[in-house]
């Protein structure tokens, strides 16, 4: 009968791999969204076809969320600033593609900005659909 072995060098070497493997694959599915600063002319440039496959805006979108979205902005300054949503969700909620960003490149986020009923700047995610 084969015996396991189950020191406690090679227990933790094991869960060490699975523990880089598992950081290492959540850093390539999130490397897209790292942080570039958000540049409007970047942002509302037309996409070519080639491009739609890739993380055009991706980048932008933390920065945006960051540095660019406050409190008691309304739906109008955030258009002004960001151009025509994508999606207009209504009052509530507007979108805007940021392209295929999971590193996978099958599906595409969006970053989704919601406001109040007031009409001001609630809070803003980004989704992965």
């Amino acid at each position: 009968m084969d015996r396991v072995d189950r020191s406690p060098k090679k227990i933790y070497a094991i869960a060490g791999a699975i523990a880089l493997l598992v950081i290492s694959g959540i850093s390539f599915l999130l490397w897209p969204l790292s942080g570039e600063k958000f540049n409007k002319d970047a942002w509302q440039r037309t996409i070519t076809d080639k491009e739609s496959s890739t993380c055009y805006r991706g980048e932008m979108a933390k920065d945006i969320i960051k540095n660019h979205l406050s409190a008691g902005m309304k739906q109008q300054e955030i258009i002004s600033l960001l151009g025509k949503p994508d999606t207009d969700k209504g009052v509530d909620e507007i979108r805007y593609i940021l392209g295929m960003c999971s590193g996978l490149g099958f599906d595409y986020d969006a970053l989704h900005i919601y406001f109040k009923k007031s009409g001001e700047f609630s809070h803003a995610k980004i989704y992965q659909h």
